[in-house]
């Protein structure tokens, strides 16, 4: 949604490719099988509104000197892990 809206720049963060386990997800398809998730967001995201800029990363990567934090992580462990990055830094945040 933020990406149809024109949102200036989205980072994106993960350390996992894409299996055919993901099938049923949003963003993937076979043909992007062994590719990172971030990469594979970043181009459909990309095909929905090229203005948009868009990175990937890896979570070892701090994103630092942004405005906003979504954290869509899926469990309790990763969840931890965001937001003891974003409370180090001045980042504001939304944890779901």
């Amino acid at each position: 949604m933020l990406t149809r809206c024109g949102i200036g720049r989205l980072l994106l963060y993960d350390y996992d490719k894409v299996e055919l386990a993901n099938m049923n997800r949003l963003f993937f398809s076979p043909d992007q099988v062994g590719v990172t998730k971030t990469d594979t967001a970043a181009q459909t995201l990309s095909d929905i509104n090229p203005d948009v800029g868009l990175g990937s990363f890896r979570p070892d990567k701090q994103g630092r000197g942004v405005d906003l934090v979504l954290s869509c992580v899926d469990n309790y462990e990763a969840r931890i892990a965001v937001n003891q990055v974003v409370a180090s830094g001045s980042e504001e945040r939304i944890l779901n």
